[in-house]
């Protein structure tokens, strides 16, 4: 620093223990040429305070304020389940100063082919007085039965206390006597009737012209008289179907029945086996329905166990023979499209040789009445239809 310091003087020999005041001040000059006010203050006059040349700290950048942090967020509640509505009580209904009368039955009038099981239903126009319609309730095969109302007195149902006979018309009244719950009688007698489905059984003989018998060698007998079935050959019978109703509800029963008139010696015997017999489908007979395929027929309520072959004959003596083959003869009236309406069926021994008769040994065999012979065979059916 440059310039010229102007400074008082103190009286000689006098000491002063208190701080010093400032006596006087003085301009300098700074660097860049500027004037500064100084202060000289006691001994310190050397010591010059510059009370302009203040350092001025720099600005520092507005910052931007800090964003408060997004509030969480709250999982939305799930709503509560509605409750279950209270079931509603039974509406009562009230009578009308009407005479009352039947709305509707079932089965409905003049009905046909009802199952032999069904109940008797009756719909009235309004609440009815129980105790008169169920006295004033008649039926043509007779009374005995449960009767059970809805709880509006409109609907009565009767529940017999056997199954309906087959081929049963039912006829059902109920009497004028008959009232509401005012006490107001029907204006008029009812009257309804239906039937029971029938119970009808029919013979189908067999169709001579796929009656025969074929060898394991290809051989083919058709039209055959007799029938012969051996260690070597197998027999065929075939029944159409045709003739039973199409609107049949089901078939209840069914068995083949043929005439044996002749067995050789050694026919079931050791040799042999026993007679049995298979369903399958085999159209015109050919060579290869000796090899093909039997249906499969159930045994033990079909409970993992199904057999192609049912035990026939198990006796020599001459006569007829005859196996149940009612769930065969189901399946071919469901397929009947496939099949051609017929039934079809094979008879082979247990025990068969498909070598020459030097190997074979005893070749004995039965022989069958076929279809052109007076003793025809026969499918024996017995089904339910309106």
């Amino acid at each position: 620093m440059t310039g010229t310091f102007l400074a008082g003087s103190h009286a000689a020999g006098n000491t002063t223990s208190a701080d010093p005041e400032p006596t006087s001040t003085a301009t300098a000059m700074t660097k860049d040429g500027t004037d500064k006010n100084v202060v000289l203050v006691g001994d310190g006059q050397d010591q010059i305070e510059d009370v302009n040349d203040v350092t001025d700290e720099p600005t520092p950048a507005p910052q931007p304020p800090e964003q408060a942090p997004p509030p969480p967020v709250e999982p939305t509640p799930v709503p509560p389940a509605d409750p279950e509505p209270a079931p509603e009580p039974p509406v009562e209904l009230t009578p009308v100063n009407e005479a009352p009368e039947v709305d509707s039955i079932l089965p409905s009038g003049g009905s046909f082919g009802v199952a032999a099981d069904a109940n008797i239903v009756v719909w009235f126009s309004e609440p009815m007085d129980k105790a008169s319609v169920q006295a004033a309730f008649n039926l043509s095969t007779g009374n005995c039965g449960i009767f059970a109302w809805n709880s509006q007195a409109t609907k009565m149902t009767f529940n017999p206390c056997n199954d309906w006979a087959y081929g049963t018309v039912v006829e059902v009244e109920i009497y004028d006597s008959a009232a509401d719950k005012l006490g107001l009688g029907m204006e008029h007698h009812f009257q309804s009737s239906f039937r029971v489905l029938r119970q009808l059984t029919t013979k189908i003989y067999s169709d001579p012209e796929r009656d025969g018998h074929v060898y394991y060698n290809g051989f083919v007998s058709l039209d055959a008289q007799p029938i012969i079935v051996s260690r070597q050959a197998r027999g065929f019978v075939s029944f159409d179907l045709s003739d039973l109703p199409q609107d049949l509800v089901q078939i209840t029963s069914a068995s083949v029945h043929i005439r044996q008139w002749d067995s050789a010696i050694g026919a079931y015997g050791p040799a042999t086996g026993n007679l049995l017999i298979q369903s399958l489908t085999y159209g015109g007979l050919s060579s290869g329905d000796f090899y093909a395929n039997a249906h499969k027929l159930c045994a033990l309520l079909c409970l993992g166990n199904a057999l192609d072959s049912r035990l026939f004959s198990d006796n020599p003596l001459d006569g007829w023979k005859s196996a149940d083959m009612l769930l065969a003869v189901r399946k071919d009236w469901n397929d009947r499209a496939n099949r051609n309406y017929l039934s079809q069926f094979r008879l082979r021994f247990e025990t068969e040789c498909f070598d020459s008769y030097q190997v074979c040994g005893n070749t004995s065999g039965v022989s069958l009445y076929s279809g052109n012979s007076m003793n025809k065979p026969f499918l024996q059916v017995t089904y339910l239809a309106p």
